[in-house]
């Protein structure tokens, strides 16, 4: 069991999951070339599914060239499918609208939906299951309910959004409209509050956490990789903070299951 991270950023977002016989994208805000590049040998023969967590361009944009080249299922809310039908002309008998809350069996992987608080049409987060664990999204996300850290109680890995340090936020030069708008409950995590997640979560299933979305203006590397220390030497969990543009591959749950599923 592989999660592939194609990119995690402004610039572009795109997670894969692969299992010997599946490939389940989370959004596909990369190039067709960089995935065939990254993927291509790797994904012969497989099930291509996609699922799309919102419209905004760095999740969507490279929808139609992947499209043309897999003709993949696409999973997303039913607010998604209609401005992908209708702004991006992506065909309808390709979309599948998913209920929030739901239990979706799709070959060797499961997905529940659950709604998040961002400045999209109809945003979804998900919780992605196999037989060897589970894999939670929690992304492009400008706060975190209860119920959806009651979701992520028995992932293993977990994909979270820290986008921005609150005091970089407000000295940075974006203007006071946009610096409002991301530090606002439909807009990005903060440092703090991904770390209160992983507080939140702490003791139960979690083992590794990938911190995503990471603004290059709005956020520092160095504090990301401390707050990652941090969080091991004193919850246990292991912390990966994501570049942007940057492919990474990961065997998810080798260490979780000692390399086997269950």
């Amino acid at each position: 069991m592989k999660l592939h991270v194609l990119s995690s950023g402004s610039s572009g977002n795109s997670y894969c999951a692969e299992t010997d016989t599946d490939m389940f994208f989370v959004d596909i805000g990369v190039s067709t070339a960089n995935v065939k590049k990254y993927l291509g040998s790797a994904a012969a023969g497989k099930t291509i599914s996609l699922f799309v967590t919102h419209e905004h361009v760095d999740h969507i944009k490279g929808i139609t060239p992947f499209i043309n080249a897999f003709r993949p299922k696409i999973y997303t809310s039913a607010g998604t499918a209609e401005y992908l039908a209708r702004m991006r002309n992506v065909p309808r008998e390709l979309l599948f609208p998913l209920a929030t809350d739901v239990y979706y069996n799709m070959d060797s992987f499961a997905i529940t939906p659950f709604n998040v608080s961002h400045d999209a049409e109809e945003p979804f987060g998900c919780k992605l299951m196999t037989s060897c664990g589970n894999i939670g999204f929690l992304t492009d996300i400008g706060c975190v309910t209860q119920e959806q850290l009651t979701y992520m109680e028995d992932v293993d890995v977990l994909v979270l959004e820290a986008n921005h340090d609150e005091h970089l936020l407000k000295k940075s030069r974006y203007p006071q409209d946009l610096k409002k708008r991301i530090a606002s409950h439909k807009g990005h995590l903060s440092n703090n509050a991904a770390a209160a997640v992983v507080t939140a979560l702490h003791g139960g299933r979690l083992n590794h956490c990938l911190f995503a979305h990471v603004s290059e203006e709005n956020n520092d590397y160095r504090i990301l990789e401390e707050l990652g220390i941090f969080c091991k030497e004193q919850f246990g969990v292991n912390i990966s903070v994501l570049r942007q543009k940057n492919y990474t591959s990961y065997e998810v749950f080798q260490t979780v299951r000692g390399g086997s599923c269950v």
